[in-house]
């Protein structure tokens, strides 16, 4: 392969220096200059990169490897070309690898509670990656990255499945030492398959290095890869005692269970190991008690709700048979959505890497009211938080005046592993504890009815900072926020009423017309036909301005580009249009079908997922396309990308981020915390679509970036 260190590629990618060196490809670390960071390039072999049936199966392959996102797995962007030359594009991570880490130990075995942090952030990054239909295929020590600042990551999801899958050859994907009987008969892999190489994985840190299968039993003759897949054919697991004695059978079983050569025998996911591996780990926590949890703050995690027993958890939790699931990927309870292994899970307090995690609708639940709540305990719950020095305890960023900071988030129940307000909001709560030391609790329920008992029980574990997800709760919340100034609430808000004002609230309010003024000119440069169309699912101001500024941003791209361009549901001076109160996906449906039967082929649905699905539905049978309202839906539900234009994306990290900083910083004054194009809290989502659809493409870019700007400055409205 060439040596690309000191050149440029496609004129954006600065070649720093190479970094390592495989079978496949070489990795050098880069400068993107348009998205201004460093990342990780991987050029593939020369005879990859030029057999244009691997180009094309891979292509298609990695788009949705690059709709994973989780604050767990390193991200992938995509495969590129200059010329001969193809390559991979993820982020850099600048750290160590676990196998690193273990060969540090070698021979001794990795703590307990490190396995128990590692293991925790590599099976939520997997259980995410399974229920999007992906498998690892290779998951190995070496694929699992630790950052400087000690958070895990998991490498390379699906990259040697793809490879193979591209090359036609799915016979041998992955690393010998790693490879579950099924993988290495070429059969299609499953979430099982990562089970079993996390078990190899897990088999090195409790023996610090030893792995289950060397190839030095085996009974054939061949290359040591051969003799290493025999073994996994064939013998028996030896058991991880042999190397470390202090591993008690309870941890045995769960790890030879992994190793189970039959699929069906191991843990059905990565959620259920972990589950089986807390429970095995706790008796080895439980002698040293000291080194758990401080007793001051035990008593504090464990109230108001015990935890229930994990096998109870376990048998609440479903298949994950594509019969059970909604065309959208998760089961339907109500009026929201849940991933398939949560629909029936029980309500629970669940204590995971320093989260918590409340289940249910009260502090304490009735037993007829105990339903779906803690959606995503293992997920959510990455690492623990680094603690502040005792001796540094008033200059600490972790600290307020000393004391330690939580930020106690009361989340309406929703999906907090795909990119949607709650996975944003917990992206920022997990860099606060990352960075500044700072704890945090969650509490989900799935509508503000309990509000007060809720908020009582933050109150009474001494919370810092309350941030609430439920909309227009000032009113309720004001009693609260008069009688505890001590205490700093922040509640996110469609709109800001500005007769309220307290010193310790902030509102959190996004300036979503901002993005949907660009959706609209996107719609217009995407339609063929000359018509996009609107509907709305209320009519809120709100709202209606969301719809003012999609029209203007239609009209804008008549002045700037061309025209004229039909807008379909909605007329910004009379304020009346296609306005459907009822948000079923048979609602849904019956419009799509409407408006896209009269010509329209770009539909802007300012409605919820439930209405979407219906449109979604009819935009595939039609090959139109839709703008999703709030946040990334094409990442969300990858089975859709294909009529997902773009999505109006609300970054509630960026709000969030601040109003934290504002509490650590003794800088919290009360009123509002707006996001706008100018500080990242909205934008507009890139997709693969925008290429493809746009026959000018990079004019409309030229106009978005010229609108955006405008927008920014001042100089271009948002209202027609």
């Amino acid at each position: 392969m060439p040596d690309l260190t000191g050149k440029t590629l496609l004129n954006r990618y600065n070649v720093l220096e190479l970094i390592g060196r495989g079978g496949m490809a070489e990795v050098y670390k880069i400068w993107d200059d348009e998205r201004a960071t460093e990342l990780a390039l991987k050029l593939l072999r020369e005879d990859l990169a030029q057999d244009p049936v691997f180009l094309r199966r891979f292509r298609r392959e990695a788009q949705t490897l690059a709709s994973l996102q989780h604050p767990n797995i390193v991200r992938f962007y995509g495969l590129e070309q200059d010329d001969l030359l193809a390559f991979m594009l993820m982020d850099y991570v600048e750290g160590t690898s676990l196998r690193t880490e273990i060969f540090r130990v070698r021979g001794v075995g990795l703590s307990v509670e490190r396995i128990q942090d590692v293991m925790t952030a590599v099976c939520s990054a997997l259980h995410y990656a399974h229920r999007r239909g992906m498998v690892h295929c290779d998951l190995k020590p070496g694929n699992v990255m630790i950052e400087d600042g000690g958070r895990v990551l998991v490498a390379d999801f699906g990259i040697a499945r793809m490879t193979d899958a591209a090359t036609a050859t799915m016979v041998g994907a992955g690393t010998p030492a790693y490879m579950a009987p099924e993988q290495i008969k070429g059969a299609d892999p499953s979430p099982q398959t990562d089970v079993y190489a996390l078990g190899v994985v897990l088999f090195e840190m409790l023996t610090g290095g030893e792995r289950p299968f060397t190839g030095e039993q085996a009974t054939v003759t061949g290359t040591t890869g051969e003799k290493v897949r025999w073994e996994h054919l064939n013998l028996r697991p030896p058991s991880p005692k042999r190397w470390n004695a202090n591993v008690t059978t309870a941890l045995e079983a769960v790890v030879l269970r992994c190793l189970a050569k039959d699929p069906a025998e191991r843990y059905a996911g990565a959620q259920d190991l972990l589950a089986a591996l807390d429970a095995a780990l706790q008796t080895e926590l439980e002698r040293a008690p000291e080194e758990v949890v401080p007793p001051d703050e035990e008593e504090t995690l464990l109230e108001p709700v015990p935890p229930a027993p994990q096998e109870a958890l376990r048998q609440a939790m479903p298949s994950s048979s594509l019969a059970d699931r909604d065309p959208l990927g998760g089961n339907r309870l109500g009026g929201f959505r849940l991933p398939a292994w949560a629909w029936a899970a029980m309500a629970v307090a669940v204590v995971v890497g320093g989260f918590l995690l409340l289940g249910g609708g009260r502090a304490t639940p009735a037993p007829e009211e105990e339903a779906v709540a803690a959606e995503w305990a293992e997920e959510a719950a990455a690492e623990e938080w680094p603690e502040a020095d005792a001796e540094e305890a008033e200059e600490a960023p972790g600290l307020l005046n000393g004391e330690d900071v939580w930020v106690c988030y009361l989340a309406r129940t929703g999906s907090f592993d795909y990119p949607s307000q709650n996975f944003s909001v917990m992206s920022a709560i997990h860099g606060a504890g990352f960075d500044f030391g700072v704890h945090n609790r969650v509490l989900q329920v799935e509508d503000s009815s309990y509000l007060r008992d809720n908020l009582e029980t933050f109150i009474a574990q001494d919370c810092t900072l309350i941030l609430s997800y439920m909309w227009d709760l000032t009113a309720e919340m004001e009693p609260y926020v008069v009688e505890f100034p001590e205490i700093f609430f922040s509640v996110f808000s469609p709109r800001v009423e500005e007769n309220v004002f307290y010193p310790n609230l902030i509102h959190q309010a996004h300036a979503l017309e901002e993005a949907a003024v660009l959706a609209g000119f996107l719609a217009a440069g995407a339609t063929r036909t000359g018509q996009v169309g609107i509907v709305l699912n209320d009519t809120h101001e709100t709202t209606t301005r969301i719809a003012d500024a999609f029209v203007l941003g239609v009209q804008l791209y008549e002045e700037i580009v061309d025209g004229p361009i039909e807008v379909v549901g909605w007329d910004p001076v009379r304020q009346e249009g296609m306005v459907v109160l009822d948000s079923s996906p048979e609602m849904g449906y019956l419009v799509a079908e409407e408006m896209f039967a009269r010509g329209v082929d770009v539909l802007f649905p300012y409605a919820n997922y439930v209405f979407i699905e219906g449109v979604a539905t009819v935009a595939q049978e039609y090959g139109a396309l839709i703008i999703g309202r709030d946040f990334a839906w094409g990442e969300a539900y990858p089975q859709l990308a294909e009529v997902f234009l773009t999505s109006l994306v609300r970054r509630y990290d960026i709000t969030t981020e601040e109003v934290i900083r504002r509490v650590l910083a003794s800088e919290f004054d009360g009123g509002t915390v707006v996001g706008t194009l100018a500080n990242g809290g909205v934008e507009l989502q890139e997709t693969p679509l925008w290429e493809e659809r746009l026959d000018d493409y990079w004019l409309v870019m030229e106009g978005l970036e010229m609108v955006s700007e405008g927008i920014q400055d001042g100089s271009t409205r948002t209202r027609p």
